[in-house]
């Protein structure tokens, strides 16, 4: 979409002489309505079912994961599959792939020329308009021996199988955020791994770890604990209150899964354990610190009720 500006020359006879210019105008992004908002959120739940652009185990947290690389792509004008496989942000920052970042550029009126690829180094010379006719704005470079200071090049790392790919894309992201901002809504955009300082406190890395282990697995099942660690289980989600027991402080079957697919879905059986032994441990020590020191009174230390020889689950 273009825009017109109108000024007047002013002439040495002092007459005025209108000129018209045309220029690019940026897209004017308007909020969403509800309406594309539920179909957003529609294609980004198919998404996350799919499992082809996640590994994160629990559905809530990688649809709206994959809700919000819309919602972002939205802003920059890039289809809704495209920006799930194009943008991550990670830790408050937004990382785009090279050659979306180069593509937006070109789409916003820049381009750019590949003036120098050696071993080690990468330059780009960048234009307003077509390159190389255009306007130049500047020029944005990479090179091995920056890579090596940062330290990038490891075995096995991209720079030391495609060397020349990587420089490319660094050069390019520099470019865009030195020359192009418009071309990014003025967000400062790295390619995976460039960003320089998270933009998050430090809890932020121990959020993400609790909701997302680096070995994530299904809901567990009844089949993935032992009849004993059974027992252990449901009596703890029985006495903590976090499923109702009857009479006889069991549980039904159902109700365990039920919870476990609810609560614990993504963590680990040890996880759980962990946890249930501390709890034990803590119940435990309770009636000691409650004693006061000037008038100990014995008592009959509680025991935990005898656990039957079946599981407490009950069909």
């Amino acid at each position: 979409m273009s825009k017109t500006t109108a000024l007047a020359v002013v002439e040495p006879d002092g007459s005025q002489v209108p000129v018209r210019i045309e220029a690019e105008a940026p897209p004017l992004v308007t909020a969403p309505s509800q309406a594309e908002i539920d179909t957003l959120r529609t294609i980004a739940v198919a998404t996350a079912e799919s499992r082809m652009f996640t590994n994160v185990a629990n559905l809530d947290i990688a649809t709206a994961q994959i809700f919000t690389k819309i919602l972002m792509g939205r802003e920059l004008g890039i289809p809704a599959l495209a920006s799930v496989k194009a943008i991550n942000i990670v830790k408050g920052n937004v990382e785009l792939s090279a050659q979306m970042m180069r593509a937006l550029a070109r789409r916003s009126g820049y381009d750019y020329e590949i003036t120098e690829q050696t071993a080690e180094s990468c330059s780009l010379t960048w234009y307003k308009g077509t390159a190389p006719t255009g306007r130049k704005v500047g020029v944005s470079s990479f090179t091995l021996a920056e890579a090596r200071k940062a330290g990038l090049v490891r075995p096995d790392s991209g720079y030391d199988k495609w060397l020349a790919d990587m420089l490319f894309a660094r050069a390019s992201s520099r470019g865009v955020r030195w020359f192009c901002p418009e071309a990014t809504a003025g967000m400062a955009t790295y390619v995976p791994g460039e960003a320089p300082e998270p933009q998050w406190e430090d809890e932020t890395p121990q959020i993400e770890a609790a909701k997302s282990p680096a070995a994530p697995v299904e809901a567990l099942t009844d089949t993935d604990f032992s009849p004993d660690e059974r027992v252990v289980v449901t009596m703890y989600l029985v006495e903590t209150g976090k499923v109702k027991g009857n009479a006889k402080g069991r549980a039904s079957r159902g109700q365990v899964l039920g919870w476990l697919s609810r609560e614990w879905a993504g963590r680990s059986k040890d996880e759980l354990l962990r946890d249930i032994e501390q709890w034990r441990e803590q119940r435990t020590a309770a009636p000691d610190e409650q004693q006061t020191a000037e008038e100990p009174q014995e008592t009959e230390t509680p025991q935990p009720a005898a656990a039957p020889k079946n599981s407490l689950f009950e069909d």
